[in-house]
């Protein structure tokens, strides 16, 4: 059974202060292995690698134009860097192979719109939850489609390989209603217009970002219906890094303090999900 941290580490220290101090009392032990290697390696590189998305506005996309990843949970995952007094650098991860990353070592922290569920909590450890989003549905303007309870053994929905979402929505959804699956969420998008699917779901969050990207594009959608379910979503660790993740915890944390996380919040979420959301230490 897994032992897991959600308190602040480190009290009036700032996270900078508290995580030098955990390498401090590691490095002068006797050098055995502890839960703390991954955290040891970030500072002594002085760089925290992050797995986030390309593909996924507005968590961590391309900008046209751009080759520099932005969004959500890049500006929050440089914060949290800062703030550990440590320089970010970002990898690109997607649904499929960001655990895969994770726990090969090719990064050090996945910040990539990831869900935090019972059935992944069983191979890695979480941070504290930095957002929650609801599930529902994208679908063509003037869709019949209003809801959930629309769908029927007429409809496909598409959904992206790796998520929970699918399971998700055929457990609420009438049956008979199927799916289809794709590598990315822009893929799913893509099915509404060739008509391979009548909706795409997943949470809310992505799905505005696909809602912009779209209407951008002269597509327009529609987001529809109640959500249907919720999702809390936070940073993935590896197994065992109980101090990397208290740490984390605690600079998190310092970033809703000192208003850091509201002004990151309401930069991407401000038209679609305007009520700041309230990190908490449980």
């Amino acid at each position: 059974m897994k032992t897991k941290k959600s308190r602040r580490l480190h009290g009036s220290l700032s996270a900078g202060a508290a995580i030098l101090a955990l390498f401090t009392v590691t490095a002068c032990s006797s050098g055995e292995s502890t839960d703390q290697d991954s955290l040891e390696a970030a500072l002594a590189d002085g760089v925290l690698t992050v797995g986030v998305k390309f593909d996924t506005r507005p968590f961590g996309y391309i900008p046209e134009g751009q080759s520099s990843v932005a969004g959500f949970d890049v500006d929050l995952a440089a914060a949290a860097a800062d703030e550990l007094g440590v320089e970010v650098e970002f990898v690109q991860v997607n649904s499929q192979n960001r655990i895969l990353n994770l726990n090969s070592g090719k990064v050090d922290v996945l910040m990539a719109s990831m869900l935090r569920t019972p059935e992944r909590d069983e191979s890695i450890d979480f941070s504290i939850d930095y957002f929650s989003d609801g599930q529902s549905l994208l679908v063509p303007e003037g869709s019949e489609i209003k809801s959930i309870n629309d769908l029927g053994p007429e409809s496909t929905v598409a959904v992206v390989q790796g998520t929970p979402e699918e399971q998700t929505l055929l457990e609420k959804a009438p049956e008979g209603t199927s799916t289809v699956t794709y590598q990315s969420w822009p893929d799913a998008l893509q099915s509404l217009y060739r008509g391979e699917a009548e909706a795409v779901t997943t949470t809310v969050g992505i799905l505005y970002g696909l809602k912009v990207s779209s209407d951008a594009a002269g597509q327009p959608v529609e987001i529809v219906g109640e959500p249907f379910a919720d999702g809390p979503i936070a940073a993935g660790f590896r197994d065992g890094d109980v101090e990397f993740v208290d740490a984390f915890n605690g600079a998190l944390l310092d970033l809703q303090d000192n208003g850091t996380y509201e002004e990151i919040y309401l930069k991407w979420w401000s038209k679609a999900l305007p009520d700041v959301y309230k990190i908490t230490e449980s």
